[in-house]
């Protein structure tokens, strides 16, 4: 094919594209592989341009705005993650062989990876820590905030008996900003990570789908010891529906995305249809009754063992069941889903190239999020409804403010997400995201820390204050256990590498003791 052709094919936008990252191309694709492979020395960007340019002074022009063109896709559709960072860098060979079918006019797909070694690569390593996304550790660290303050609230805070001021006014900000949102916001995180291991994976020759799979595997049985404290634990989800992730590696951008935000959709039509059978009206009732009266025989305030017979039902979850609430399983995967589509797009690494996309996903979300959550609270106040508690509004009202609340929240929580990347780019806010960081750098363990603190609150074996604390109350806890979170994840990151959770998960995945203390 002519080059005059080839370039006949490419749009204006890939036109305008291939004039930033101009580099030589060579009508004999398969010589220049060799030749530039054999030349040894970098293989990443810079390299490979540097050492082509000094072999193929002679190649048309035309053919290189359609290699660079070609080699800026391949970096994005591939998950090519090591191509614009130096410390993760792809074999010129493999790198180049991607470019050649598609000159071909061939319909490309992802390749799959490769899943025929159980044991690990030698070429495959955890992540270090210093080459982690400073960022998506603040928004980590965040995330597990909220999540642990409204896990607390399930103890007894939630109840509309404290009907004080203050108690009323932290109920309503716990609601407004925190529920639903911050479990949002870390299943998109969730997402966003498959997306980077999943690019580790493919830019290794060696690499095998076993790694994240046993690592899934591990992160499930992490959950059922934490499910017999806490029947409110989502680990053993998310390694269920990690799993099924991994069917939709190869699917399309744009398709990830319309599947996303489909599933939302799961909430309100699923509630509008949903008939409660009577487990449902039992567990309403139950949640009737005042506070004092459910404290009676409690098995929370019993022993451990008898904790542990209350919560041995939550496992396995039921990822197919409930499938009509606000946090879903189907909830929680289109979360993935976004977050693997945001990871596959490095919106977040390159950062500083998408700054106004960031600005508007902060500008819109916060917007639509905002509204979202005064149209609900004015259809709470003037029609009955709501979303977690006994909802009296007509179905179409009801049917409303389940469709504020999903899209709602999921826009709240992008604008989240937008906020922290662009304070976190700002000098003046670094020292106040470094706690958030250094939580977000072992979040395994600050989450499994933030349970064992508020059981021990509530539970028996602890101080007993299941159903005796309001929302004004509970949150101060929650604020105070942050804190000593806070605290401990940065005097332990300064002596070692990793949480104690997080060393023994990376451990047990690479089938090797990784470093542990800091050199």
């Amino acid at each position: 094919m002519l080059p005059t052709e080839l370039l006949r094919r490419l749009s204006k936008r890939q036109k305008a594209t291939m004039k930033l990252y101009p580099a030589p191309f060579c009508r004999s694709a398969g010589n220049a592989i060799e030749a530039v492979h054999h030349r040894g020395g970098k293989t990443g960007r810079e390299g490979h341009q540097q050492r082509a340019l000094e072999g193929y002074q002679g190649v048309s022009h035309q053919f290189q705005f359609v290699y660079a063109k070609q080699e800026q896709a391949d970096n994005q559709k591939r998950y090519a993650v090591g191509a614009d960072h130096p410390q993760q860098k792809i074999p010129v060979r493999r790198r180049l062989s991607f470019t050649i079918p598609h000159l071909s006019r061939l319909i490309w797909r992802p390749p799959a990876v490769r899943m025929d070694r159980m044991s690990r690569s030698p070429h495959s390593t955890p992540t270090e820590p210093e080459r982690r996304i400073r960022s998506i550790d603040a928004i980590r660290g965040f995330a597990l905030f909220g999540v642990m303050l409204v896990n607390m609230y399930n103890f007894g805070a939630w109840s509309p008996e404290w009907a004080g001021t203050l108690d009323r006014i932290f109920s309503t900000l716990m609601h407004s900003v925190f529920e639903t949102k911050s479990l949002r916001l870390f299943s998109i995180l969730f997402g966003f990570g498959f997306a980077l291991q999943l690019a580790k994976i493919t830019s290794d020759p060696d690499g095998s789908l076993w790694i994240y799979i046993r690592r899934l595997v591990i992160l499930f049985f992490f959950g059922m010891a934490h499910a017999l404290i806490f029947d409110g634990d989502i680990l053993m989800q998310y390694a269920m529906l990690g799993l099924i992730l991994v069917a939709f590696q190869n699917f399309p951008g744009k398709l990830l995305l319309t599947l996303s935000m489909v599933l939302l959709m799961a909430f309100p039509i699923g509630n509008l249809v949903h008939e409660p059978d009577y487990e449902d009206v039992l567990n309403e009732a139950e949640d009737g009754l005042p506070l004092s009266v459910q404290r009676e025989d409690h098995p929370y305030l019993g022993t451990l063992m008898d904790v542990f017979e209350e919560n041995v039902e939550a496992i396995p979850p039921r990822i197919w069941e409930d499938l009509h609430q606000p946090e879903s399983s189907l909830a929680i995967f289109s979360m993935f889903l976004l977050g693997f589509w945001l990871g596959r797009t490095r919106i977040i690494q390159t950062e500083s190239q998408h700054l106004l996309l960031i600005r508007r996903v902060f500008g819109w979300g916060a917007g639509i999020g905002t509204v979202a959550a005064l149209v609900e609270w004015w259809l709470q106040h003037y029609f009955g409804y709501a979303v977690y508690s006994g909802n009296v509004a007509s179905p179409g009202i009801r049917f409303c403010g389940d469709l504020l609340f999903a899209y709602g929240s999921t826009a709240l929580a992008l604008a989240y997400g937008a906020a922290i990347v662009m304070l976190s780019r700002k000098a003046g806010w670094q020292i106040v995201f470094r706690p958030f960081q250094n939580m977000g750098k072992m979040a395994l363990t600050v989450y499994l820390s933030g349970s064992l603190l508020s059981t021990t609150l509530f539970y028996g074996w602890g101080f007993g204050q299941l159903n005796l604390l309001g929302p004004m109350a509970t949150t101060l806890y929650a604020l105070l256990f942050f804190v000593i979170l806070a605290v401990f994840s940065s005097w332990w990151l300064s002596r070692f590498r990793f949480g104690p959770v997080e060393w023994l998960w990376r451990s047990l995945t690479y089938l090797e003791v990784q470093p542990f203390r800091l050199k």
